[in-house]
């Protein structure tokens, strides 16, 4: 095996792992920005019940 084939091989796996993490952390964000607007819609929902309630 050549030293170009073994550089080569260490920047494809060092790529790789960059790929990984960047894939994690944009994965992470997602689920959090989720669960974000669901506290946001939830919370809407109880006091738009709430005010309902209230008008009856």
């Amino acid at each position: 095996m050549t030293l170009w084939k073994l550089m080569g091989l260490g920047a494809l796996g060092v790529t790789g792992m960059a790929a990984a993490a960047l894939a994690s952390l944009s994965y992470a964000l997602l689920v959090y920005l989720a669960r974000a607007a669901r506290r946001m819609t939830s919370r809407r929902h109880s006091r738009q019940a709430l005010k309902m309630a209230g008008d009856v």
